[in-house]
């Protein structure tokens, strides 16, 4: 049930909102855990025993640790088994042991239960910080199972550690202001998901289906255009909207996506592009590499941790080993500069550095989003004119069709936006309260209006990785 449908915004949300509302402070925290429970069984009915399983293991795992203090061997061996178990049952069901880099068609994404990479680090970071003594046991079930499977995080985060998330888990009374900004995260992620990466992803479904043999250059790039964008919104607007929901609810969740196009650099794509799963993997999966005093060596180990970081955030992303070939081509950008072009990058105009980094980005989301390598090839080839054609009638179809989505997505990427709402709020807060309301409303009427349009959602499957 993606956070875009009908029966989520007309039924499920409006239910949930007012069982929670109208619960006692006391119990609320179970209002939360039986919603989060309903909404994945109506996305997962087959995988709902999968999450309640995962939960159970981290629970017992977690009382067990939290009762041999005493018995570090028996810790040791409850934290590791625990955590193999989980992440073993992860591997399984997301990367398929790789098999898809050698098939013509990818395996069916569907395969891939909703939410599973999301719960699972939430337990991993709860297991992690129990055992290293950074946060106290859970002995409440139901606090444990919000804390992991919180149903406006399931999809794209942000990605909380559990300590922070318990802290969020505070329950006031309803707060106008605070809901007020939920409502507008809500919407803003809304519009982000069906106005920009609904269309942009019919795009480059189309594109695709054209074949990347018989691609034009002008072709293929506009539909890496399509792509970048529409997963990018995607994310983003998915992450929007789970923030706009915890807010409503009295929870404050991190920032996850701080216009990572607007970046002048690939290291500055990195700091703005999904900051809590990055963060998360440098805190719970990078080992503490020690470089001792000499530079070489720190040099070495800040090295290793960035290809670490970008190797998971590869197999974050894809189900194959492309989403490696994804981090491995960030990493190297982001080492280049950070060792070679960092002097000459500042020397550039702003646009030249747009434009620099545009084009890495653009080649890794190729590189991310091709089924299998010989895909990926070909289709890199139309881009650079391996095909021998530069533009053709479908290539002018293609642009003319997507070009003013494009055009205003890479406009709303920017921060003007946000800058021009905060110069107008200081000097015109009545009319930008009043203005911002209106494009609020405008927005939710446009997303009811397609949503009647009997479409299909495009990003089905880009909601199971």
């Amino acid at each position: 049930m993606a956070f875009s449908d009908l029966l989520f915004l007309f039924f499920f949300l409006p239910l949930t909102l007012a069982a929670y509302f109208l619960t006692p402070k006391r119990h609320r925290i179970t209002v939360l855990f039986a919603a989060s429970l309903v909404w994945f069984a109506f996305s997962d009915t087959l995988y709902l025993p999968l999450l309640l399983g995962a939960i159970l293991i981290y629970y017992l795992a977690g009382r067990l640790i939290s009762h041999w203090q005493e018995k570090p061997g028996q810790r040791r061996v409850v934290f590791w088994g625990a955590l193999g178990l989980n992440l073993g049952i992860l591997l399984i069901f997301k990367f398929h042991l790789f098999s898809d880099l050698y098939l013509s068609t990818p395996l069916n994404a569907m395969a891939v239960p909703l939410g599973i990479s999301v719960y699972q680090l939430q337990g991993i970071s709860y297991l992690k910080d129990l055992y290293q003594g950074k946060v106290k046991v859970q002995k409440n079930f139901v606090r444990l199972g919000v804390g992991m499977a919180f149903f406006p995080t399931a999809v794209c985060g942000p990605i909380t550690p559990y300590g922070e998330m318990q802290r969020q888990l505070r329950f006031t009374t309803p707060d106008s202001t605070r809901i007020a900004r939920g409502y507008h995260l809500f919407v803003r992620g809304l519009v982000k998901k069906l106005l920009f990466a609904d269309t942009l992803i019919n795009g480059w479904e189309a594109i695709q289906s054209l074949g990347s043999q018989q691609l034009s250059a002008l072709t293929a790039w506009t539909g890496a255009f399509c792509f970048a964008f529409g997963f990018t919104y995607f994310l983003s607007g998915y992450a929007d909207m789970g923030r706009g929901l915890a807010r409503i609810f009295g929870m404050t969740l991190p920032v996850n996506f701080r216009q990572p196009f607007a970046a002048k650099s690939v290291v500055e794509f990195w700091r703005r592009f999904n900051l809590s799963l990055s963060g998360w993997i440098t805190r719970y999966a990078i080992p503490k590499i020690g470089g001792g005093k000499e530079d070489r060596l720190l040099y070495l180990s800040a090295c290793l941790k960035m290809l670490i970081l970008w190797l998971c955030m590869g197999l974050w992303y894809g189900n194959h080993l492309l989403g490696l070939l994804w981090g491995l081509w960030i990493c190297f950008f982001i080492l280049l500069e950070t060792t070679f072009l960092s002097s000459l990058l500042a020397k550039l105009p702003g646009l030249v550095r747009r434009i620099y980094t545009l084009l890495v980005l653009l080649v890794g989301f190729v590189i991310l989003s091709a089924p299998n390598a010989v895909q990926m090839a070909n289709y890199l080839g139309a881009m650079f004119g391996a095909t021998g054609l530069l533009a053709d009638e479908a290539g002018w179809f293609c642009l003319s069709h997507y070009w003013p989505i494009l055009l205003l997505a890479a406009f709303c990427s920017g921060s003007f936006w946000h800058k021009f709402y905060l110069w107008s709020l200081r000097r015109f807060p009545t009319l930008s309260r009043i203005g911002l309301g209106v494009a609020q409303t405008l927005g939710l009427l446009g997303c009811l209006l397609y949503l009647l349009s009997a479409h299909t959602d495009p990003c089905l499957n880009l909601m199971r990785f």
